[in-house]
């Protein structure tokens, strides 16, 4: 069992604290809010979400993990078929710029990115 933590469990935790920059009383809260996080495939799951808000959406690691910490779950959708398509539909929508949008999208509501877009119309 120690030797699946240390090679399962320990290189997610690591990533989290190293290149999001989650202290480890931040990563043990976050564990205690999201235990399915452990569960995830770092390099199907949690890498390309990282990559996907740094590379394309140009966040930073403290905005990254302040999203990651308020929608843990943002972990779990498919890039392509869920979180773009939200975020297309949103800066549509909205007819936001790119400041106004990113600000709505990190202070005001992280959950935009996984929520479902009829929720969004009404």
């Amino acid at each position: 069992l120690l030797l699946k933590v240390s090679l399962d469990f320990q290189p997610k935790v690591d990533l989290m604290k190293e290149n999001v920059g989650f202290t480890a009383e931040e990563m043990k809260k976050f564990l205690l809010k999201f235990p399915e996080f452990l569960c995830l495939n770092l390099s199907k799951d949690i890498s390309p979400k990282i990559r996907f808000m740094r590379q394309e959406l140009g966040i930073n690691d403290s905005q990254i993990k302040k999203i990651m910490t308020k929608n843990p779950h943002l972990l779990t959708h498919d890039i392509n078929k869920v979180i773009k398509p939200r975020l297309i539909f949103i800066k549509n929508e909205m007819e936001m710029s790119e400041s106004g949008f990113m600000a709505l999208l990190l202070e005001k509501v992280p959950s935009l990115f996984t929520q479902d877009e009829n929720d969004l119309k009404d």
